[in-house]
């Protein structure tokens, strides 16, 4: 008889978690309104397969979701360059797609083909694997931070009074800090910096100086147009480019040693059908 109030209470207990997780089911989010069930007539980004599928390989959000709003200057800048229109935003939104693919595109492409057309192989495949090592730590830890953090995107605010409103169903309302698209670019960015302006890729001041700067200018466009569509607040863009750059900039300075163009051996026409003739200098200066 002695241990039936052991029984009895270890069972109210078990009871009693039992019941969490259902009435945690039947009493929805009121921050997040149930959908309304109207189809969005925007078509989904080309980059929304990509992202659903990196969701499944980051574990499990700690998260709830709770940390809204901007701090410091966030809410400012917000209502200073924000579009008001939902759909100039997506097309925004769009545009900063576009720019997630082809900053990392552009710097894969000239980091391979170049070294390449200097006949230099070693090159190439350290400066590929260097940029692809870069981008998969910045992607990698970007979305474990996301699912930490779990701070709410600008436009969620509005989900409560527009639960139709496009981007309200996502899953990834709560994944705004820090901005990848910002991450990722400027990651390719600093790969471009550090083998352009340090290593000195093309053997031309002036058009490494040029390949750092339009690569910078590409991934700082891609941040901007992620505020203007209100899918991130200023700090995340800042965050996600500072981190994103200082592992895509020191990160390739380890793996890449100083290049000696003087041993460099252009790939011609002239070098397959027999010895090249001799030439004063190296001959790929400025033409990439």
């Amino acid at each position: 008889m002695a241990k039936t109030p052991l029984l009895r209470i270890s069972a109210l207990v078990i009871a009693l978690l039992a019941s969490v997780p259902i009435a945690s089911a039947q009493e929805p989010d009121p921050a997040r309104p149930a959908s309304s069930g109207v189809t969005s007539p925007v078509p989904p980004t080309i980059v929304e397969p990509v992202r659903d599928f990196a969701l499944t390989l980051a574990p499990a959000r700690v998260s709830d979701g709770r940390w809204r709003g901007g701090i410091l200057f966030d809410e400012a800048f917000r209502s200073a360059i924000r579009l008001s229109a939902v759909e100039d935003q997506e097309i925004a939104r769009h545009v900063s797609d576009v720019l997630l693919l082809t900053v990392p595109l552009v710097a894969l492409v000239d980091g391979l083909a170049t070294p390449l057309a200097q006949g230099n192989g070693e090159l190439a495949w350290r400066a590929s694997f260097a940029h692809l090592l870069a981008l998969g730590v910045t992607l990698g830890a970007g979305e474990i931070v996301k699912r930490v953090a779990g701070r709410a995107r600008p436009f969620e605010r509005d989900c409560a009074d527009d639960p139709s409103r496009h981007g309200c169903d996502d899953s990834d309302i709560f994944s705004s800090f820090y901005s990848l698209h910002s991450g990722v670019t400027f990651t390719s960015a600093g790969f471009m910096c550090s083998m352009h302006a340090v290593r000195g890729m093309y053997g031309n001041v002036a058009a490494d100086a040029t390949a750092c700067g339009v690569s910078l200018a590409m991934a700082a466009t891609t941040g901007l147009l992620r505020v203007v569509s209100d899918r991130h607040y200023l700090s995340d863009v800042l965050v996600g480019a500072t981190l994103g750059f200082l592992v895509g900039f020191f990160l390739p300075l380890a793996i890449v040693p100083e290049i000696d163009h003087a041993q460099a051996t252009p790939v011609t026409p002239q070098a397959l059908e027999g010895p090249p003739p001799v030439m004063i200098g190296p001959t790929f200066s400025g033409t990439f």
